[in-house]
């Protein structure tokens, strides 16, 4: 296919995903505006941005999202054509493994689990949730079974039938690299002006390199993450019955990520099945972006919708702290990698995004008192506070990105590119 082709597969790809976040929220009758966010930091952040030339991970984390919103409301209507449709998009997903089809395959069971043990009556979610899970069961199985078996056999007759502990773990997330959680392109792997700086780089460690520069960007927008940090964190609304399954997810895909930094990969390596036939746990990302970006909108749901309140000083203190905090840590990492210089420019803007997106999440409350008298002006109001913070957040992230490859624009790459050349 030409380049035009490929972009609008991939664009298509990552558009569908944000739909069925859309409707997924709708489902859920939650705000949306913060199904807007959420579709926005889960189709533009982390490794979906990050990553985008890795196709086949792409599919796959387009698919587990769209399967999820399928899924839901199968369980949720009973209905087995919903349950054909979450078992033929989850089927293709798996057509062709990859780690990130692996982790949106357990999620998607977890999901089912959850169902069911969240149930006020679980016996009854169980019986009737039998027929649609046995419909997707069945058609997923239809499209996996050739393709599974086909790869299992090449696999048998393969040199390297799994990968090795030692080397999965070579391509665990560092630790440091969750500061590009707050701050967006802190070591330089955007900027064609800096040397790459960050962890598997020369300058950080020149014995270990196994990790592309891009395979450490967690970055789903300055919005999103100030919420978690506030109001999920310091305020508890990320345990909150409704939500709390993705807030788990997210912390469970997190140490997954890190790999060989805690004792959970060494486990989850010797007794999941399917994690010993992949290398670099750090593949997580991809999730991590998606269940992030729907508690982040989530978030903005609730402040969106609920009264006033305000916190008491020890929290309103931990709310400010732990920005603040990560700020620091990038400082003093920066600092301590002697790439201060290198590093200021994009602290300062994360600090200057995550106060621009404390406008809109110190108004929101008060326009919410406002509410019955404006009506749909008040609505109207309140999400376009919070998305125009998002879309601007995005557009900063990956315009910028998309826009240069290795310092040379892609405008200049194309020109130099034949009209007839195909790839």
């Amino acid at each position: 296919p030409s380049f035009r082709v490929l972009d609008t597969y991939v664009l298509a790809l990552l558009g569908f995903a944000g739909l069925s976040i859309l409707m997924f929220f709708r489902d859920r009758g939650w705000h949306p505006a913060g199904g807007v966010v959420a579709a926005i930091a889960l189709a533009f952040g982390a490794s979906a941005s990050w990553r985008v030339q890795h196709i086949g991970q792409i599919k796959s984390f387009a698919l587990v999202w769209i399967s999820l919103w399928l899924l839901s409301r199968a369980l949720e209507r009973r209905s087995v054509l919903y349950g054909i449709g979450a078992g033929l998009t989850a089927g293709v997903m798996l057509m062709e493994p990859d780690q990130v089809a692996l982790l949106g395959s357990y999620l998607l069971g977890a999901y089912v689990l959850n169902h069911w043990l969240t149930a006020p009556d679980r016996a009854q979610a169980l019986k009737q949730s039998l027929a649609p899970i046995g419909a997707a069961s069945l058609v997923g199985a239809v499209l996996v079974v050739v393709p599974l078996v086909l790869t299992m056999l090449f696999v048998a007759g393969s040199n390297r039938p799994q990968i090795p502990f030692a080397e999965a773990v070579r391509g665990s997330l560092h630790p440091a690299s969750l500061l590009t959680f707050l701050v967006g392109d802190l070591y330089g792997a955007l900027d064609p002006k800096v040397d790459y700086w960050g962890p598997f780089s020369e300058s950080w460690d020149p014995s270990e390199l196994t990790l592309a520069q891009n395979m450490s960007q967690l970055y789903v927008g300055a919005l999103p993450f100030l919420l978690i940090l506030t109001h999920g964190l310091t305020r508890g609304h990320a345990a909150a019955r409704e939500i709390r399954f993705f807030a788990v997810a997210t912390l469970l895909m997190v140490l997954y990520a890190v790999g060989r930094h805690t004792p959970l990969f060494h486990l989850l390596y010797d007794y999941l099945p399917g994690v010993q036939l992949f290398r670099r746990p750090a593949d997580a990302t991809f999730l991590i972006g998606g269940t992030m970006a729907i508690l982040g909108g989530y978030l903005v749901h609730v402040l969106a919708t609920s009264a006033p309140s305000s916190a008491g000083l020890p929290k309103r203190l931990l709310a400010l702290g732990l920005p603040a905090g990560g700020l620091l840590a990038a400082v003093t990492v920066a600092v301590y990698q002697r790439h201060f210089m290198d590093a200021w420019q994009p602290i300062l803007f994360a600090a200057v995004w995550l106060a621009g997106s404390s406008l809109p999440v110190a108004n929101l409350p008060r326009l919410a008192r406002l509410a019955p008298r404006l009506g749909v002006v008040s609505r109207a109001a309140r999400a376009a506070g919070v998305d125009s913070v998002t879309i601007a957040g995005a557009l900063k992230i990956d315009v910028s990105k998309i826009g240069r490859i290795d310092g040379v624009t892609l405008a200049d790459a194309l020109a130099a590119t034949p009209r007839s050349s195909n790839v």
